[in-house]
């Protein structure tokens, strides 16, 4: 086969002689060869195309290419040979080993993910996962790193733990430092969020459900094992590590101090969002035109973010917190408060909700040892005595689904559940499917997305939707008076009576 090259000086030699004899004597090869590249060029295709010759495994490769599928691209090529040669086949194991390579080749390329460039929509997504972030005084730290979708903005914030309270308190800083609240938020399938899979879909833990609904946004999570889905903020946590955790790689120094952390990230948060992004623009510029379509964020956290809830003894203010008993006003005796530790002070802080919906700081106390009392007069009352917290649904197991065959109701019943966080929803399940036995499948059809419509979820519900949905009876049903054959109370009314 003549390289381009060779060509391009055959056919220069042909126009400089004009002829194929001295052209060939020039450039060192046969007139014919000469010739053919001159009449090709002569008919607009001075490239030959190549010839593709026929192969000793044509006629065998069906039995190849099923042979790969139901080995799902695992088989040898030395079995493969072995099989071939019992039908007959007469060439080499190499020229079998080629045709093998190419079939498995066809195999991968037929099951490659393809991905779909996500085009993000301004005031739509927010999305945030956590990294390791350094010791702090021999106590291990997490770092809340979000990414807004469209503006590329990025924040970053310091925790010790990964509990319900710090990861909704992370949120609620992240939305007061954008200055809104996104429509929705993605996340990893962490118990803070997801308690349970039904049927591919996620059950919702019920307190993160309630707190996305005090910011007005909605939390989706990826589907399990598949980081590909939120690669924005996976690239987001790794930069954050990469600048923030000491490592010889950035030579940065340990931090002396919880709130040392905390400045470096707020400002690490500043300068990733003040320089020009790759994509050609300056996030932080960009925020100011996202934040039109950003909803407000509410004047207060929620409650949860502001700490764990503990209870109040109904005759005693005192809450424990790690083994410590903290005192609180006595008029929130019998109540529930939130206490978080502020490791920045050293401090326990307990806030309270009060009548009016407003989440408000109550007490502070300086964190105590393990099994120690601390009593702040003032919250006592006057002598006192003193004394001693849209995927698709797809059943997996025989119950599920025998239950997603009642009918969309059930598919509606599921997903209204699932978002809704209800709990013990698969002990439901075969419940629910066992009231087909004594109803007609379309009536619990009906009953279970009605039940779906109204957010009811209890099977008692369900049974109360098909008692008072109106059932044609074929016949009639005897009572109980009417098939017993105890003697009747009619006559009794007779006593008393003068004949």
């Amino acid at each position: 086969m003549k390289t381009e090259r060779s060509i391009m000086d055959i056919l220069e030699a042909f126009d400089l002689y004009g002829s194929y004899r001295a052209a060939a004597k020039h450039v060192g090869c046969s007139p014919n060869t000469v010739k053919k590249f001159v009449l090709a060029r002569a008919a607009g295709d001075p490239l030959p195309k190549r010839v593709i010759r026929a192969k000793l495994t044509d006629a065998y490769r069906d039995k190849i290419q099923e042979l790969v599928d139901r080995s799902s691209g695992d088989i040898m090529a030395k079995k493969v040979h072995e099989i071939l040669e019992g039908m007959g086949f007469a060439g080499s194991e190499k020229t079998t080993s080629r045709a093998v390579r190419e079939a498995k080749n066809a195999y991968a390329a037929s099951r490659q993910r393809v991905h779909k460039p996500w085009v993000p929509a301004p005031g739509q997504w927010l999305q945030y996962d956590f990294g390791d972030g350094p010791m702090m005084n021999g106590k291990s730290t997490v770092l809340f790193i979000a990414w807004l979708a469209w503006s590329k903005f990025r924040f970053v914030i310091p925790l010790f733990d990964k509990q319900m309270p710090s990861v909704i308190g992370a949120l609620d800083a992240c939305f007061r430092t954008l200055g809104g609240v996104p429509a929705a938020v993605l996340t990893d399938n962490e118990k803070t969020v997801t308690v349970d899979h039904v049927c591919n879909l996620p059950v919702r833990n019920q307190r993160i459900v309630s707190a996305a609904r005090w910011y007005g946004t909605a939390i989706h999570t990826c589907v399990p094992y598949d980081p590909a889905s939120k690669g924005g903020v996976e690239n987001a946590v790794k930069i954050a590590k990469a600048d923030l955790v000491p490592t010889s790689v950035n030579l940065r120094a340990e931090y002396a101090s919880f709130a040392e952390l905390q400045q470096a990230c707020v400002q690490w948060t500043h300068d990733i969002n003040y320089r020009q992004h790759a994509a050609g623009f300056v996030p932080a510029q960009r925020l100011e035109d996202e934040l039109q379509l950003l909803h407000p964020v509410p004047a207060d956290p929620y409650q949860l973010a502001v700490g764990q809830v503990r209870s109040v003894p109904v005759k005693t203010p005192m809450v424990t917190y790690d083994h410590v008993q903290y005192s609180v006003p006595y008029r929130y005796m019998g109540a529930k408060v939130m206490v978080r530790e502020d490791r920045v002070n050293d401090t326990l802080v307990i806030t309270a909700r009060d009548g009016d919906g407003l989440t408000r700081h109550i007490a502070s106390h300086r964190l105590g040892a393990r099994g120690e009392i601390i009593i702040d007069d003032a919250h006592f009352p006057p002598n006192t005595a003193s004394g001693p917290q849209h995927r698709a649904i797809i059943p997996k197991s025989v119950l599920e689904k025998q239950f997603v065959a009642i009918g969309e109701g059930a598919a509606a019943y599921l997903r209204a559940a699932a978002a809704d966080g209800t709990p013990r929803l698969k002990e439901r399940l075969p419940l629910l499917t066992a009231l087909t036995t004594t109803w007609p499948t379309p009536a619990v059809n009906d009953a279970l997305a009605t039940a779906a419509g109204v957010g009811r979820f209890l099977v008692a519900d369900v049974e109360s939707i098909l008692q008072r949905a109106p059932v044609t009876v074929t016949q009639p049903r005897d009572t109980a008076a009417q098939r017993s054959l105890a003697q009747g109370t009619a006559g009794w009314h007779q006593l008393g009576k003068v004949a």
